[in-house]
């Protein structure tokens, strides 16, 4: 998991979301895969599947929706 976040850091987008499908594919429970994969779909210009990202993320941890 800390590999996605230095390929984000990177902005190796494409790399990113690889790797983040990969962990959502094993465990699609954790929000922060989530979220960050809709960032870095967003940086890739798709954004209509980073919105749905978002939503998922914020149906897993509702704080995310509140900007906490």
């Amino acid at each position: 998991m800390h590999e996605a976040y230095v390929i984000l850091e990177q902005k190796d987008y494409a790399r990113a979301e690889r790797l983040l499908t990969a962990l959502i594919e094993k465990d699609n429970s954790i929000p922060w895969v989530w979220w960050n994969r809709g960032f870095a779909r967003q940086e890739l210009g798709k954004i209509q599947e980073s919105e749905s990202d978002f939503e998922t993320a914020k149906s897993l941890d509702p704080s995310l929706a509140e900007g906490k």
